[in-house]
């Protein structure tokens, strides 16, 4: 029903709850990094054809800025290749996004892992 009616009894002072009604984001994944957190998700807003990240400190406001174009680098994908499921993770001094996909072309799933030096 949308209201959290599952969440009993926590200490607000611990704990903050938002729905994140704002996000469209299926799939969602949280990544923190000096209290900077992460989100990203299967992106309904545009067909699920990039990549979004949310930036937040507090859950209330948020930045949002393009990640990836898949389809811009990989011909293989095609551009109605379907795109769901992103994680950001570090390892080793590097980020890696993943995701999964299904190219459209030939029904074949991918799971896709990018590297990069900035988490942006």
């Amino acid at each position: 029903n949308g209201n959290a009616s599952y969440i009993k009894d926590y200490n607000e002072d611990m704990w903050y709850y938002n729905e994140l009604k704002e996000l469209p984001l299926p799939d969602p994944f949280v990544y923190e990094e000096d209290g900077t957190f992460y989100i990203t998700g299967t992106n309904d807003l545009n067909g699920g054809d990039t990549i979004d990240i949310y930036i937040t400190t507090d859950f209330k406001e948020y930045f949002e800025f393009e990640a990836y174009d898949p389809h811009a680098s990989w011909e293989k994908q095609g551009k109605d290749a379907l795109i769901f499921a992103p994680e950001i993770f570090k390892y080793d001094g590097f980020y890696y996004l993943t995701y999964s996909n299904i190219a459209k072309e030939d029904n074949i799933r991918y799971i896709t892992f990018l590297k990069s030096e900035s988490i942006t």
